[in-house]
């Protein structure tokens, strides 16, 4: 009994052993023969241990991953012309390349202070110098900002030597958690302490245009200050119009881009734009790539109303192009209808890129919706003309250009309210119906089954070679030939004559294989 107690008790302990333990973690695997992302770079992060792959990548001219290449390091060596006993600072500290290198001149006799910000790369450094046999005996690491130098100096001054590389290193640049980078995903931080302060993206949702455009102009004489400071703002206000870009890769090249507006005051998704490349188009990608992009706003919990998009006619014609023909065809699939209403899409700001042509608005609602009333459309359209149009040229003009678009949008919109001439409810009508009141030969697409379009490949069929033909044609002959032959020499009929049959031979044969040429199914 004493036994078996002890066994259970046993178990218990190894069970609250294996329990105590933590699971054991892969590393981060890469697809392909080279690591892409930062935290891939497994090899990179370990330069002590992958020696052979941190002299590979810098013989390549790059940095590796999480490192930092000191430059100039024998000329400051040359000019601070270090002696041992000495007592140095290195104001920025970073990876510790120029420190490690007067360190060295120190030869163990003398002391070095190296500052820096960052409390995240100081303790790597410091612990990679000691690793090297740079103690506490001769450096020492102080987690502070380089303007403290004054307050740094009365506490271990004075310096023989002080060195400052200012600016910040591939160890924050390179790394997408830290916010610097505008290459890879990440939250936009940019701050060198993460542990104080408020990160960029937090300041940016309380900053006034007036106080980035300040920073801009203070920071960087920045000449177009004020127009970057103001398009920055209009998409973080509490209720700005907010812009969404897509781009659709295919075999490592972009070969698609969409652009949305988010209006939020209407609770309004307007396509804006959508284009696939023209030797992508046979490839049926469209309808997946706007699939997709339907897809995301649903799944992104984007608290929309109305989804709504514009088709209009090129060249002031009446029909609209073979590919918005195609594009309406996938908004039926999607449940889009028409609003049948008039309306003009705008010119693409004071140079009438596109002028004034006759269009159709497309909309998808969230809420079944059979008829608009007056009021409604007239608030989409307010929506749509002041909220995305206006306010995209607002900040892409000078003052007495906007001016001029803005009085361009506001006779817009006076033009289309005073066309409207029912005062009842708007239809909505579906996409392959002709029964619109307004642009009628609009609605009836021209017939597209043949045309390469963004969606669906033609199915052409291929002729044949008539390669294969001819060589028959020749073979054939030959063979005849050599038979007529033999068949003449078993009757022995004179060589004339022969010759008059062959002749004969040749020519059916040429005729035969004309006919092959030129017969058409």
């Amino acid at each position: 009994m004493d036994i078996n107690n002890e066994n259970i008790n046993n178990n218990e302990n190894n069970n609250e052993n294996i329990n105590s333990e933590k699971p054991h973690k892969r590393r981060v695997r890469y697809k392909g023969t080279h690591p892409r992302t930062y935290a891939e770079k497994y090899k990179e992060h370990n330069p002590e241990k992958y020696k052979d792959t941190i002299e590979k990548v810098i013989s390549k001219g790059s940095t590796p991953a999480g490192m930092h290449i000191s430059i100039c390091v024998k000329e400051i060596l040359e000019f601070l012309d270090i002696k041992p006993g000495q007592i140095g600072l290195d104001a920025t500290l970073g990876y510790g390349g120029h420190t490690l290198q007067m360190l060295k001149k120190l030869d163990g006799k003398g002391h070095i202070y190296g500052l820096d910000i960052d409390p995240i790369e100081i303790k790597k450094t410091t612990k990679r110098l000691a690793d090297k046999g740079f103690g506490k005996d001769v450096l020492t690491t102080i987690n502070t900002n380089f303007r403290n130098i004054d307050q740094v100096a009365k506490e271990h001054g004075p310096f023989d030597f002080i060195l400052a590389d200012l600016g910040v290193s591939s160890m924050q640049i390179d790394n997408p958690e830290r916010g610097f980078t505008y290459k890879y995903e990440g939250p936009l931080d940019l701050r060198l302490n993460p542990e104080k302060g408020i990160s960029a993206a937090e300041r940016l949702r309380n900053i006034s245009v007036d106080e980035l455009e300040g920073m801009f102009i203070e920071n960087s004489d920045e000449p177009y200050a004020y127009e970057i400071a103001k398009a920055i703002d209009d998409p973080l206000a509490e209720n700005g119009r907010k812009m969404f870009f897509f781009s659709l890769h295919y075999q490592r090249k972009i070969v698609g881009f969409a652009q949305f507006a988010f209006l939020p005051k209407m609770k309004i998704i307007f396509m804006d734009y959508m284009a696939i490349a023209d030797e992508y188009k046979k490839n049926s990608i469209f309808y997946p790539f706007f699939s997709m992009l339907m897809l995301y706003f649903n799944d992104t919990g984007l608290d929309y109303s109305y989804f709504i998009t514009e088709i209009g006619a090129q060249n002031n014609d009446k029909y609209v192009d073979h590919d918005s023909a195609f594009l309406r065809k996938v908004l039926a699939m999607e449940n889009f209808s028409i609003i049948d209403s008039p309306y003009f899409q705008p010119c693409l700001g004071n140079n009438k890129i596109e002028s004034n042509i006759d269009a159709h608005l497309y909309l998808k609602t969230s809420a079944p919706l059979n008829k608009l009333s007056k009021e409604l459309f007239l608030k989409l359209l307010r929506e749509i003309l002041y909220e995305h149009y206006d306010s995209w040229y607002k900040i892409m003009l000078s003052n007495s250009e906007y001016k001029e678009y803005h009085q361009y949008i506001v006779n817009e919109y006076e033009r289309i309210e005073s066309a409207i001439t029912l005062n009842d409810k708007i239809e909505l009508i579906d996409c392959v119906s002709s029964e619109c009141k307004y642009y009628n030969p609009l609605c009836a697409a021209p017939h597209i089954s043949n045309v390469n379009t963004a969606g669906y490949a033609p199915q052409i069929k291929s002729k044949a070679s008539k390669f294969p033909f001819v060589l028959l044609a020749i073979l054939t002959t030959f063979c005849v030939s050599i038979l007529f032959y033999k068949f003449i020499s078993y009757l022995k009929i004179p060589v004339n004559s022969f010759s008059t049959i062959y002749a004969a031979t040749i020519s059916l044969a040429v005729g035969f294989t004309a006919y092959l040429f030129n017969h058409k199914k």
